[in-house]
């Protein structure tokens, strides 16, 4: 018989940051320090200047965007992340695909596992995501290949917690960066065979 992986869905809205800051629903990113034994190739670089001073949403007080993650990713295996516009009005979302994976650490921080290409330049193109409308990215749970370009895991995705990452909003007109996140566990492959 074939598991079908539950879906979570986390709700956001954009606009309403004031709301967000006021009402204690944000979190600071925890990136964990420069001791970290999370080490990326000699090609990549971590995403810490990029995430940081960005605001975390992750509960339903603010409807407008949907960010759907499989609740359980089997290791070595592809698994598809989905951005919704579930709001009435289009909003703009970056071009080039700002995603970041953390595992929870021993210590309770999150820790950036994501790396990007060193020399990568981020545009500051944006593209209008209609009500309705969503974008979708295939990651695959494997140090060997993210399944996204420019990207890698700067450490082998094991069975643990984790978290979702999409940075992808340009500021709202009060400045905040406003960063979705969605948890979500790895767990060991799967035997089929029966």
């Amino acid at each position: 018989m074939e598991k079908r992986l539950k879906r979570r869905h986390l709700l956001v809205g954009l606009g309403a940051s004031s709301l967000v800051a006021t009402s204690g629903c944000t979190d600071r990113l925890e990136l964990g320090n420069d001791d970290d034994e999370l080490r990326c190739r000699g090609e990549y670089r971590y995403l810490r200047p990029e995430l940081e001073d960005r605001a975390i949403v992750y509960d339903e007080q603010m409807p407008g965007v949907s960010l759907e993650v499989p609740a359980e990713v089997e290791e070595l295996t592809e698994f598809t992340v989905t951005l919704t516009n579930s709001s009435d009005r289009e909003f703009e979302i970056y071009d080039d695909d700002r995603l970041a994976v953390q595992a929870l650490g021993d210590d309770g921080a999150w820790h950036t596992i994501f790396g990007v290409e060193k020399d990568y330049e981020w545009s500051e193109q944006t593209t209008a995501l209609s009500p309705g409308d969503d974008r979708s990215w295939t990651l695959n749970a494997a140090i060997n290949d993210s399944g996204l370009e420019r990207y890698s895991f700067c450490s082998t995705p094991t069975p643990d917690q984790y978290r979702l990452l999409f940075w992808g909003f340009p500021n709202d007109p009060s400045g905040v960066s406003l960063v979705v996140a969605q948890d979500f566990e790895i767990i060991e492959q799967q035997d089929n065979e029966h």
